[in-house]
This record gives C-alpha cells, structure tokens and sequence, in this order.
C-alpha cells in the first residue's frame, strides 16, 4: 500500500505552485490545470483513508 504522505506531499507542493502562479499572474487555463491536477490527488488521497477506514 502507498503511503498516504506521498500524497498529503504532493497536494502541498500543488498548492505552493498555485499561490506562485497566481502571484506572478499566471494565465487562468494553467491555473486551472494545477487546480485540477491538486484536486486528483486530493481525491486519491480521500479514497486511501476511506480504504484504510474500512469505507470503500
């Protein structure tokens, strides 16, 4: 099984390159395509602790 900080790790260093992108004024697609990319992880990384809860 795949350690869930892998993924808690992940969604931090998509977020960090969020905040940058909009502070160097970044166009709004590839904003939107960190944004999008943060929230899979965030899905996943949801569907581990579920399995790991006994809640698939």
């Amino acid at each position: 099984m795949v350690n869930s900080g892998h993924y808690n790790e992940r969604v931090k260093q998509l977020d960090n390159k969020i905040q940058k992108a909009f502070a160097k004024g970044s166009p709004d697609g590839y904003i939107a395509g960190l944004m999008n990319r943060r929230n899979v992880w965030k899905i996943q990384l949801a569907k581990m602790e579920a399995m790991k809860n006994g809640r698939s």
